[in-house]
């Protein structure tokens, strides 16, 4: 819980910089922000608005590839990666998928009270991946941490609810969102 804490509120003082930043018209990034975490914004007025907040998608990785899923993060260099294995081999129990996603949930509450305590808007796309009885909707496959194909439709349709658009996905791969068709009004 106090990760948890300590994790959101760090978010959180990045997010207002941003917001500071979106009404006053300065740019930021470096060391002009107050913790120069906030990156460098478009010369173009921003709004609050125009500020969407997302959740993580659930860790849903098998209890049995976890470890091997927190070694192969793409920004790790060989060298952190063997540091990291050294220090996962010392844990006798890494948490199982079901506190994972209890802890995932806690984190988004917590993500979803801060972004509405700011008036700003939280795409859920932690919920619409995890099926009623708790388990994930979507495995990841092996240690692979990335989402499969497979949950796309689901993220999709969280995206759709908040921009009354329909998307196409590509998950796993290089490319992101993409807008196809409009469905509604844009936001």
């Amino acid at each position: 819980e106090q990760h948890c804490a300590e994790a959101v509120r760090k978010y959180f003082v990045f997010v207002d910089e941003v917001l500071a930043m979106m009404e006053s018209g300065e740019r930021g990034g470096g060391c002009e922000g107050t913790s120069g975490s906030a990156p460098a914004l478009p010369t173009l007025r921003l709004r609050r608005r125009d500020l969407y907040l997302a959740t993580p998608f659930p860790a849903a990785v098998a209890d049995s590839h976890l470890r091997g899923a927190l070694c192969s993060l793409p920004l790790m260099s060989l060298a952190m990666r063997k540091q990291f294995e050294a220090k996962l081999s010392r844990l006798s129990r890494l948490p199982c998928l079901a506190d994972r996603i209890a802890h995932g949930r806690a984190y988004c509450a917590a993500l979803a009270a801060g972004a509405e305590t700011r008036g700003l808007i939280l795409i859920d796309c932690f919920s619409c991946l995890i099926c009623p009885d708790g388990t994930p909707r979507v495995p990841c496959l092996g240690s692979n941490h990335h989402l499969p194909p497979a949950a796309a439709p689901f993220v999709a349709a969280a995206f759709d609810r908040h921009f009354h658009r329909v998307y196409s996905w590509t998950i796993g791969g290089t490319g992101g969102a993409q807008e196809t068709e409009e469905a509604g009004e844009g936001v």
